[in-house]
């Protein structure tokens, strides 16, 4: 079916080539004040830069219209996703969609964590949108984040 599932350091994707469709789930990049309310805490990133270095990544790792979906903080140096996601493009067309569940703030800074889809070389467009669809299980998250990203104005 062509699908390869690999678990490993993110800093190694680029050896494999360029891919139509890429799944990342990240660990937890910066804690924030109230988590300990939202859930367990499983595992926090050994760099707060981890979503930047793999948005590095993402223009040589997207064959065209390649469809990049991760799990994430959006956590990018406390400066704005889109803005980070643009400048990691190098000047390739792009669209995307954050569509998050939960939220916190560290440092004075928001942050938020959710389902991100990035898709290459589209017309250019962003949706950002909190997640208030009643949870019915780990399918209910695509047809949300689809809209909005085929929507994404």
């Amino acid at each position: 079916d062509g699908v390869r599932a690999m678990t490993g350091p993110a800093a190694d994707v680029h050896t494999l080539g360029a891919f139509d469709r890429l799944t990342f789930v990240l660990p937890i990049l910066v804690p924030w004040y109230g988590m300990a309310e939202v859930g367990p805490i499983h595992t926090i990133s050994a760099s707060s830069d981890l979503l930047v270095d793999l948005l590095a990544m993402l223009p040589g790792l997207l064959a065209p219209g390649g469809l990049a979906l991760l799990y994430c903080q959006d956590w990018v140096g406390g400066g704005p996703l889109p803005a980070a996601i643009d400048g990691a493009m190098l000047g390739r067309s792009w669209q995307g969609a954050f569509w998050w569940d939960t939220e916190g703030t560290w440092r004075g800074h928001r942050i938020r964590t959710g389902c991100l889809a990035i898709q290459a070389d589209t017309a250019r467009g962003w949706a950002d949108r909190r997640n208030t669809a009643p949870d019915v299980g780990v399918d209910d998250w695509w047809p949300h984040l689809g809209a909005l990203l085929l929507h994404a104005p």
